[in-house]
């Protein structure tokens, strides 16, 4: 059958008159973003052309950079746009790890592939593609590893891969929260914390030491000396902060080991009388405050 005898039409920039003349919807799209794809017209300037949406225009425009006028095609074509090394691996992970969603797997592909791929376009490829059946795993679950460093590498690479926390613990067969700590333990002390630590407590560092014994000593020969004289002696002289109660305990081991003199105890004074004692009842003091014209103040006392 002959083709159709075409008419001969000017060349129009129209859109309105353009869109008379199309027959197909992908001459439709093409024709709506060829401007932006050949002349460089930016996405904003065609919607205030043709009336269309900005991001429709800038998205098609990125498919047609990405995928050329097969991204102008049916629903299978987004699928077959994947490499056969990105599809095969992400089937293989679907495989591995049934529990993953494409949105997981689109964060996976990004990583260790740097493509980004569309949620539609993952979801496509799980229903069409066959997905492997019981593929040999990478790691064991967590608890079956051999040590510590083995477990902990194992979270760090598959975060490294893109996996999110509850992915990685749910394939190791840990909780999350062991994810966590691991992951933080990463970012802390990088390698260094991979290895197991010992729980035991540790033994705080202590301030008394031989040196602050014999110190103590040579300034307990004078005997004047006590608890907290001695600990401002220390504090402001040598540096060495104790408490006066250390400080006595010291000392009072200082004299039991090297019969160190004790402080004579000082001699009782006798009472003295009360110089402004009541000499009849309800006596009383109380003072008066004025002040004079030359802002002297005056105490007064008065009975």
């Amino acid at each position: 059958m002959p083709a159709a005898r075409r008419v001969r039409t000017p060349p129009t920039d129209d859109w309105e008159v353009l869109q008379l003349r199309l027959h197909w919807p992908e001459q439709v799209e093409y024709e709506l973003i060829r401007p932006v794809v050949v002349f460089g017209l930016t996405p904003a300037e065609r919607a205030e052309q043709t009336g269309a949406a900005v991001r429709t225009i800038g998205r098609q425009a990125d498919v047609f950079d990405r995928a050329g006028f097969a991204g102008l095609l049916g629903t299978d074509a987004p699928a077959q746009r994947v490499p056969e090394g990105i599809r095969d691996a992400l089937l293989l992970l679907k495989g591995e790890y049934p529990a993953f969603n494409p949105h997981e797997l689109t964060s996976i592909a990004a990583v260790r592939f740097g493509r980004r791929l569309s949620y539609h376009t993952v979801k496509r490829l799980l229903d069409t593609g066959p997905v492997p059946t019981a593929p040999p795993r990478r790691f064991l679950p967590y608890h079956q590893l051999q040590n510590g460093t083995e477990r902990r590498l194992a979270i760090v690479r598959l975060h490294l891969e893109g996996w999110s926390v509850q992915s990685i613990a749910g394939y190791l067969a840990t909780s999350r929260q062991t994810v966590y700590t691991a992951l933080q333990r990463w970012v802390a002390e990088d390698f260094a914390g991979l290895p197991d630590k010992s729980r035991a407590r540790k033994r705080r560092a202590l301030k008394v030491d031989l040196q602050t014994v014999e110190t103590i000593r040579q300034l307990q020969e004078n005997p004047l000396r006590g608890e907290f004289r001695m600990h401002s002696k220390l504090k402001h002289e040598f540096g060495i902060d104790l408490s006066p109660r250390t400080c006595g305990y010291i000392m009072a081991q200082n004299r039991a080991l090297y019969g160190l003199p004790r402080r004579e105890p000082k001699t009782p004074r006798p009472p003295q009388p009360m110089p402004f004692a009541a000499r009849f009842p309800h006596q009383y003091w109380s003072v008066d405050l004025r002040y004079t014209p030359g802002q002297m103040m005056v105490a007064l006392p008065r009975f």
